[in-house]
């Protein structure tokens, strides 16, 4: 197994396809609640993010949400 580096970046939907795909790159794109990752030379896409402000409201959840979440406060996926 050969080791990747993982490179995270923020950036907007509009500017997405201008990234280009490289191994291990870890892309948030809050305006679309969404997460791709670059696997394979391939872009995976998750819409399955749920922003919150705060960690205590992440801990505070009556029900969890299933797929990731990014706390704004601690800038954590």
């Amino acid at each position: 197994m050969a080791n990747a580096k993982a490179k995270l970046f923020y950036t907007k939907q509009k500017y997405l396809n201008s990234l280009p795909k490289n191994n291990g790159n870890i892309i948030f794109v809050p305006d679309s609640n969404t997460i791709c990752l670059d696997i394979s030379n391939q872009r995976y896409t998750y819409q399955t993010t749920k922003i919150y402000n705060k960690d205590s409201e992440r801990l505070n959840e009556q029900s969890p949400h299933e797929g990731f979440y990014f706390v704004e406060e601690t800038n954590i996926v």
